[in-house]
């Protein structure tokens, strides 16, 4: 699979400009990023979830989803590209983190470790949901076939609350470059018993028990909820209200775009200049509607999600697209998206370039 080459969107530093810039000046400029970057690859796995973090000294990978397995292999296929162009590295990741324990988000989990040098491994410890034979696999074979995989169950009891940094050490944040210190930490994790205002069902909900991942690499912040809904969601902006700690720059949306997955609240913490959706295409499903598991049945992502981004997001994308928003399940409508809203289905691989100053640069494959 080939790497991404094509710059097409500049914000942060210069985002306020953008703001106050007529709306005929309002797409963005080139800009060099100064210093240490790092890349955020947001790697087109289809109706799933896979995140590639890459620092000047190491790896990461939040969440190894994929469709199928022509989508597996891009994802191996992606990651080796990054390794062949890093040699340094030795095809080592240093951190595995699955949110949860459904296929769209660890389907690829068993071919990552086969196939790549894996450290660590971090999961939220709940063995039930679609996912579950990877997540009993790799715990079975985290010391086969020379394979040494530290596996970390984190639990949302380990998260000292209040506080502004979440849940951090350095099994957690394992990356130390010579020339900055990335900071990873966990916001949320899996409850053991129900929180204060859910229902039974939001409680049985796997999606709630995501756990969530904030990246600092300087002045430029990232957030990944997996797939909280909107009960989790209250209740993660309620532990860090009044703290800095959930105002991002890059927000993955939830649930690849759900209806379920975003809140005015939320994004009213989050204040992101750019949102991904990791997300298969529309059409995905449309042959046979009578299954449920696909981008068609589930209505993904919903044109009232990616509206309410809009309302929040100031930035434009350099080139605003007409895409298939859903208003339903099955039922799909075009849409304008001019924000600097991207998503996989739309725009192929997407990386999200930053530098210790807060600049951010976008850049996909499908231009």
């Amino acid at each position: 699979m080939k790497r991404i080459t094509t710059t097409l969107l500049v914000t942060a530093v210069l985002v306020g400009l953008t703001w106050l810039w007529p709306s005929s000046h309002a797409a963005t400029r080139s800009v060099e990023l100064q210093g240490p970057v790092m890349r955020a690859h947001f790697v087109n796995v289809g109706q799933a979830n896979a995140t590639l973090l890459e620092f000047p000294c190491g790896v990461a990978l939040v969440d190894a989803g994929a469709q199928d397995d022509e989508h597996s292999d891009d994802l191996v296929d992606f990651i080796t590209s990054v390794f062949d162009a890093r040699p340094e590295l030795n095809s080592t990741l240093e951190a595995v983190y699955v949110t949860h324990n459904h296929l769209d988000h660890n389907a690829a989990l068993r071919a990552v470790a086969e196939k790549f040098k894996v450290k660590r491994y971090f999961d939220n410890g709940n063995l039930k949901g679609s996912g579950k034979p990877n997540t009993k696999w790799i715990r079975k074979n985290k010391n086969t076939e020379g394979r040494n995989i530290h596996v970390r169950e984190i639990k949302d009891s380990a998260i000292p609350s209040p506080t502004d940094e979440g849940l951090t050490d350095d099994e957690i944040d394992p990356i130390q470059c010579a020339d900055c210190d990335p900071k990873i930490s966990i916001l949320w994790a899996s409850p053991a018993t129900r929180p204060e205002g859910w229902s039974k069902s939001d409680f049985k909900e796997e999606n709630n028990h995501s756990l969530v991942i904030r990246v600092q690499f300087g002045a430029s912040t990232f957030l990944f909820p997996g797939d909280m809904q909107d009960a989790a969601i209250e209740s993660l902006v309620e532990r860090y209200e009044g703290k800095p700690t959930l105002d991002v720059d890059v927000l993955e949306v939830s649930h690849h775009g759900a209806e379920n997955g975003t809140t005015a609240d939320l994004l009213e913490a989050l204040t992101p200049k750019i949102a991904v959706l990791s997300v298969g295409r529309a059409d995905f499903g449309e042959d046979d509607p009578s299954d449920p598991m696909t981008t068609f049945a589930f209505g993904h992502p919903r044109r009232v999600t990616v509206d309410l981004l809009s309302s929040h997001i100031q930035v434009k994308r350099k080139k605003a697209v007409i895409r298939p928003l859903a208003i339903g399940q099955r039922e799909f409508r075009n849409r304008k998206v001019s924000k600097s809203i991207y998503a996989t289905a739309w725009d192929g691989n997407i990386e999200v370039q930053a530098d210790l100053a807060g600049m951010l640069v976008v850049n996909m494959s499908n231009n």
